[in-house]
């Protein structure tokens, strides 16, 4: 076995600038003037692995001390730590060494849980391999990650056996303090919560450390208040949204002086839904010699207001709205419908006669396009069956902040006095108040949003891991 031991690793560090190599006894070294005029050098070693593969790099040694030692599986294990104090880093090889004796004694005895005493790192690098093998979405592993690595660092958790439920209700404190939303503690929490039961069901912890902590249940802040638009409000909408593209190019620049600074100001001439059709024919003046550029500008403001429209006519959320492909869309025959999902999931969302239209003719400029774009290179079953796969809409960047610029310019004001607002989720609304004001009951109201009412929404009990 051997010899328990403290040591400074070595660690590589970038050339410094203006470095020159030289080669002694046989090691390539390099020779630097430091920011005190003294000359410096240090060994070289070129990296063979990881992000800095190939480079030649300084080889020097860290400030931090490392442990080696042999844990109780016989396993030579290496701890790198952020302790500068020798003494320190002792202490904790002490009591890691003592830990291994305690887990060796516990097995020789009566055969009792094992690996408690492990770092927690290694545990919790066990239960994201187990979420990563169970399916889970790699966004929702990251999240996993970020969160628990987090409560563990900032409690100082080191092992499973550091997992103190006291210590986890005063960080839920101290972050409530901070300002942390209590839906992101309670996200938080059930993160840990999930590992602790994993560790549970595998043998790792003989009792939950996490039995008196609470979600908070009650204190879950309610989300912002959202509007839905008024049909005077959607029309000005699809209005600035059309030709907002094309009309931000017919806005005149002017040069202002501003108080107190000798840099001008910039001004631009303002755009509103009464200036819109006479920006938007001064935009098309500047590429009448551009028709690539001018019809790419038309899609855009096309595009944007068949997007705006979909959602409010539709009710789709955003997420919804992404996924949509060409061939969810039947326009043709008496019912035009949006198919959504498969099999026993299929549902059929009736499209009124105008959004059918409009997508409709959408469809076929997207198909005219492809045809152009193939050249007589594939024929047209290919084509079609490539088509129906596509998204129906490319949803630009930043479709948030695109919203909150187009109702300004329709004059809508994003936050009302009352406090609330307008949001994507919000148009999604607009379908819920048409179908409200013909006197549809709610329940017939919810089914074709994909929702259930409020009152009949479960909530998922406290402390469950989601």
């Amino acid at each position: 076995m051997p010899e328990p031991t403290v040591f400074k690793p070595a660690v590589t560090r970038p050339l410094p600038q203006g470095a020159e190599l030289f080669e002694q006894d046989g090691r390539v070294y390099a020779r630097w003037i430091d920011s005190q005029g003294q000359t410096q050098r240090a060994p070289t070693t070129v990296v063979d692995k990881g992000p800095h593969a190939g480079e030649t790099r300084l080889l020097i040694e860290s400030d931090r001390y490392a442990l080696r030692y042999e844990d109780e599986a016989g396993v030579v294990r290496t701890v790198n730590t952020d302790l500068r104090s020798e003494e320190e880093a002792r202490r904790l090889l002490g009591e890691l060494l003592e830990q291994v004796r305690e887990v060796k004694a516990a097995r020789a005895a009566a055969g009792k849980l094992v690996g408690k005493h492990q770092a927690l790192r290694d545990h919790f690098r066990r239960y994201v391999a187990y979420l990563k093998s169970h399916d889970t979405p790699a966004a929702r592993v990251a999240d996993v990650e970020r969160q628990v690595r987090r409560i563990a660092r900032q409690c100082d958790f080191v092992r499973l056996t550091d997992i103190r439920g006291q210590a986890v209700q005063q960080w839920l404190v101290d972050r409530a303090n901070d300002g942390m939303p209590a839906a992101a503690r309670n996200a938080h929490l059930d993160d840990l919560m999930g590992f602790v039961e994993w560790c549970l069901r595998e043998r790792m912890l003989p009792s939950n450390p996490l039995t008196g902590v609470k979600r908070e249940t009650d204190a879950v802040q309610a989300a912002p208040a959202v509007r839905p638009l008024s049909e005077e409000e959607l029309h000005r909408l699809l209005r600035i949204a059309l030709g907002r593209p094309l009309a931000e190019y017919g806005r005149a620049v002017s040069v202002q002086p501003q108080a107190g600074s000798d840099a001008p100001a910039t001004r631009f001439t303002p755009l509103t839904i009464q200036t819109l059709d006479q920006l938007a024919a001064l935009g098309e003046q500047q590429f009448k010699n551009d028709p690539k550029q001018l019809d790419r500008l038309y899609r855009q403001g096309w595009q944007r207001a068949l997007i705006y429209k979909t959602l409010a006519l539709l009710g789709l959320r955003r997420s919804e709205l992404v996924s949509l492909k060409t061939g969810m869309l039947q326009v043709k025959g008496w019912t035009p419908l949006l198919i959504l999902g498969a099999g026993s999931n299929k549902e059929e969302i009736p499209l009124r006669e105008d959004l059918a239209a409009d997508l409709k003719l959408w469809l076929q400029r997207r198909w005219r396009a492809g045809r152009r774009a193939a050249r007589g290179r594939e024929s047209r079953a290919a084509l079609r069956k490539a088509f129906v796969t596509k998204p129906l809409f490319k949803l630009p960047a930043g479709l948030a902040k695109l919203l909150a610029i187009d109702l300004q310019a329709a004059g809508i004001p994003e936050t009302d006095p009352s406090g609330t607002r307008i949001d994507v989720h919000a148009a999604r609304q607009v379908r819920q108040a048409l179908l409200s004001r013909q006197g549809m009951p709610l329940v017939e109201i919810w089914a074709p949003l994909r929702e259930r009412p409020a009152r009949s929404r479960p909530t998922r009990p406290p402390g469950q891991h989601r």
